[in-house]
C-alpha cells in the first residue's frame, strides 16, 4: 500500500526520473528508515538491482535487514582484510561472504546489495574470471570425476580428508563432497563411473546425508585465482622476467618464499597481494553489476569513512613495502574515494543525506527535497499503539504497520477490528484514507511521510534477528567463545586444530605493517599461539570436569591432540549405541497421554510478543508430539 502512494507523489516521480540517465541527483529530508521504504520502491517499480554503499558494516546490514522485510532479496557485501602473508589460524569467512554475494548476483537471486564504501572500494575477482570458474551440477549429468577434482583446484578449493568448512572439498571413492562459499550446508556428490548418480545436502557434524538436491552450484572460492600449483609459478617467474633493475630484485624478494611452496606442489595462502599481476585490468563490486540503482546513502559519512580508511591502508602498505613484503606492482589491492566519484558520474545515482549538506565533488543534475519523519518503534502495547494511530487517522493518514510474526500480525489485526479500526492484511489492498495495513515483519524504524500523507510503523524487534539466527544455526561449536569478556588469563581454552591451552591475555604486534591485538596462548613448554581477536571463534572454553590443576597442555605441532579426538570419536560411537539400547527400553514403559492443544494455549502463542527462532518452534511441536503418546517422554 505505501508503494503506490508514494509512487503517485510529485518528489518520487522526480527521484524515478533522475535515475533514467547517468549521473548523480542529491536527495535531502528523509530519514534512514524512510530511505529504506523508498529505495524498496525504487526496485520493486523500476526492476533495477539496488547498489546501496554505506559509511560502514553496520549501516549496510540495517539496510539490508529492512530490505528483506519489504519483499526483497538483500545482502551485505563486506570488507575484508587482504592475507599479504602468511598468518596462523587465518580464516576467510569475509571472503567467502563475498564471494557468496557475487554468486548470488551471478544466478540473478539479488534484488539489492548493500556495501560499505571500504568494501565497494577494494578490488575483487572480475565478473568474466568468476563466471568461466562456476559450474551447476546436476545428477544424471556426465562429468568426470577427474575433471571436477582439477576444476576445484582452479576455483581455489582447498582438499581435506573431511570437509568442515567453506571452500573445501574431499573424495572418497565414488563419493565427492564440496562446500561452497555461498552453500548454507555442503553438498555430497555419488558417481556411477563418470555419471552422478546422487546430489544431497548433509551435516557438516555428522556428516551424515540430508535431502537431496536437484542441483548445486559451484562459484569459485577465492578472489584471486591463479589455477594449478604449476600455472601459478609459471605466471610469478614470467612477472619477474619481464621486471628490471630494483623492481626485479624487488619481485624475487617478495615472491621467493611463494615460489619455494608453489615448486613442492602447495598453494601459498597469502595470493592476494598478485591481485595487480594476475588482473592487470581490476575490478570491483561495481562491475559485477548490469545498470544497478547506485545509491550513496549519506555521502558526508562515506567521505570521512574512507578518509580514516584511506589513512590507515597507506600505513599499512608503506610498512610492508618498506619490509620487502610487498612492492610497486604487488600493492594493486583499491580504488580511493575519487574513484567513487567518477562512478557516481558513470551509474544512475541518488546521492542521500538526512540535511542539505555540500557535496561539491559531485556534478549534480538534480537537487530533491522530501520530508519525512522518523517514527518510533512500537513496543507491543495496545495503548500506546492507539496513541499514534489516532492522530494519523485523524489527518486522513493510511498506515501501514510491521507486526512481527505472521501469527502476530493476525492477532493485531483482530484486536484493531475490534477496536473500530478500518483494517486489511492484504500486501494488495488499496491504499484508503483512514486504512491501516497490517503485516509480518520488522523495520529498524518507522516513518511518517506527509507529502504522501501515509506512515509506515514498525513494532520492537523481539529475539535473534535472521542473520544472527542463521549463524547460531550454523555455528559448529556451543562452546565457542564470542566475546573477549568470557575468558580471562589463565583460563584454559581449546583450538579448533592446536588442542588444550592457556589463555595469557591480549598482546599487540605489528603483522603486515600495522599493529594489531592478538590473544596469546600458551601451550606446552615455551610454545606459544598467537590468534588474532577476529578469529576468537576458533577457541572454545576448555569444560572438561575435574582439577584443572591437572590440566595437561597440548604440544604444538605434536599428534597428541588428533590422537585425543580419536578416542573422543571412538568412546561417543560407544556411547551412542548404549543410549539407543536404553531407548528402546523406555519405549515399552506406560505413560499418559495429554490432549491436543485447546483454545486457551493456541490464543497464548498467537499474542506471544517474542519472534521464536525455527529451532524453538521445532523443538516446541516436538516436545508437544512426545507429550500426546502413550509413553514416557525422554528429553
Amino acid at each position: 500500500m505505501y508503494e503506490s502512494l508514494l509512487k503517485n507523489t510529485a518528489e518520487y516521480q522526480k527521484i524515478s526520473a533522475s535515475l533514467a540517465a547517468p549521473g548523480p541527483a542529491a536527495l535531502f529530508g528523509l530519514p534512514p528508515a524512510g530511505r529504506a521504504l523508498l529505495y524498496a520502491a525504487l526496485q520493486k517499480d523500476l526492476g533495477r538491482v539496488l547498489c546501496i554503499v554505506t559509511p560502514g558494516e553496520a549501516e549496510a546490514t540495517h539496510f539490508a535487514d529492512d530490505l528483506k522485510a519489504l519483499g526483497l532479496t538483500a545482502a551485505v557485501f563486506p570488507p575484508r582484510d587482504f592475507m599479504l602473508r602468511p598468518v596462523e589460524g587465518a580464516g576467510r569467512e569475509y571472503e567467502y561472504r563475498r564471494l557468496s554475494v557475487l554468486g548470488a548476483l551471478a544466478g540473478g537471486r539479488l534484488n539489492a546489495v548493500c556495501v560499505p564504501a571500504e568494501a565497494l572500494l577494494q578490488y575483487t575477482v572480475p565478473r568474466d574470471e568468476f563466471l568461466r570458474n562456476t559450474l551447476t551440477l546436476k545428477p544424471g549429468m556426465v562429468y568426470n570425476r577427474e575433471a571436477l577434482v582439477e576444476r576445484l583446484f582452479s576455483a581455489g578449493y582447498v582438499r581435506r580428508s573431511q570437509v568442515d568448512g567453506p571452500g573445501q572439498f574431499s573424495v572418497r571413492g565414488d563419493i565427492v563432497d564440496i562446500y561452497a562459499p555461498d552453500m548454507r550446508q555442503p553438498a555430497r556428490i555419488e558417481y556411477w563411473d563418470d555419471e552422478i548418480d546422487s546430489l544431497a545436502s548433509f551435516d557438516l557434524l555428522t556428516q551424515r546425508r540430508d535431502g537431496a538436491l536437484e542441483k548445486i552450484y559451484l562459484s569459485p572460492a577465492r578472489e584471486v585465482l591463479f589455477g594449478s600449483t604449476a600455472d601459478t609459478a609459471e605466471a610469478l617467474r614470467a612477472a619477474q622476467k619481464k621486471a628490471r633493475g630494483k623492481h626485479r630484485t624487488a619481485l624475487e624478494k617478495a615472491m621467493e618464499a611463494d615460489l619455494s611452496q608453489l615448486d613442492s606442489g602447495l598453494m601459498p595462502e597469502a595470493m592476494d597481494k598478485y591481485y595487480g599481476l594476475r588482473y592487470p585490468a581490476p575490478a570491483t563490486l561495481l562491475d559485477h553489476l548490469d545498470s544497478p540503482l547506485f545509491v550513496l546513502d549519506e555521502v558526508g559519512g562515506i567521505r570521512d569513512a574512507q578518509k580514516a580508511t584511506e589513512f590507515r591502508r597507506s600505513e599499512e602498505l608503506t610498512g610492508l613495502l618498506e619490509e620487502g613484503v610487498l612492492c610497486p606492482g604487488l600493492d594493486v589491492l583499491y580504488q580511493t574515494m575519487d574513484d567513487l566519484v567518477i562512478a557516481a558520474q558513470k551509474q544512475s545515482t541518488l546521492l542521500c543525506e538526512n540535511f542539505l549538506r555540500g557535496m561539491n565533488e559531485f556534478q549534480l543534475k538534480a537537487l530533491i527535497n522530501a520530508e519525512a519523519f522518523a517514527a518510533p518503534n512500537w513496543g507491543g502495547d495496545m495503548a500506546s499503539l492507539r496513541e499514534d494511530l489516532d492522530p494519523l487517522i485523524a489527518q486522513e493518514y493510511a498506515v501501514t504497520l510491521f507486526a512481527g510474526t505472521p501469527k502476530g500480525a493476525a492477532a493485531l489485526t483482530r484486536d484493531l477490528a475490534d477496536k473500530g479500526y478500518a483494517v486489511s492484511m492484504s500486501r494488495d489492498v488499496r491504499p484508503a484514507k483512514g486504512l491501516v495495513q497490517v503485516l509480518p515483519g520488522h523495520l529498524t524504524a518507522g516513518c511518517t511521510f506527509p507529502f504522501a500523507r501515509m506512515a509506515v510503523i514498525s513494532s520492537r524487534r523481539h529475539g535473534l534477528d535472521e542473520a544472527s539466527a542463521e549463524a547460531k544455526k550454523r555455528k559448529k561449536n556451543k562452546n565457542a567463545l564470542s566475546s573477549l569478556s568470557d575468558i580471562k588469563p589463565g583460563d584454559y581454552v581449546v583450538h579448533q586444530s592446536h588442542g588444550i591451552g592457556m589463555y595469557a591475555g591480549i598482546q599487540r604486534l605489528e603483522v603486515q605493517g600495522a599493529i594489531k591485538d592478538y590473544l596469546k596462548i600458551q601451550y606446552s613448554g615455551s610454545d606459544v599461539l598467537y590468534v588474532p581477536v577476529t578469529q576468537l571463534d576458533l577457541l572454545s572454553r576448555y569444560t572438561a570436569p575435574g582439577d584443572e590443576e591437572k590440566v595437561k597442555l597440548a604440544k604444538l605441532g605434536g599428534t597428541e591432540w588428533q590422537r585425543t579426538r580419536a578416542k573422543v570419536k571412538k568412546a561417543t560411537e560407544e556411547m551412542a549405541q548404549e543410549l539407543i539400547e536404553l531407548y528402546a527400553r523406555r519405549r515399552q514403559a506406560q505413560g499418559y497421554a495429554f490432549p491436543p492443544d485447546g483454545d486457551w494455549q493456541n490464543d497464548f502463542e498467537t499474542r506471544f510478543e517474542y519472534d521464536e527462532t525455527d529451532d524453538q518452534l521445532h523443538a516446541t511441536a516436538e516436545i508437544k508430539q512426545d507429550m500426546e503418546k502413550p509413553y514416557p517422554m525422554d528429553r
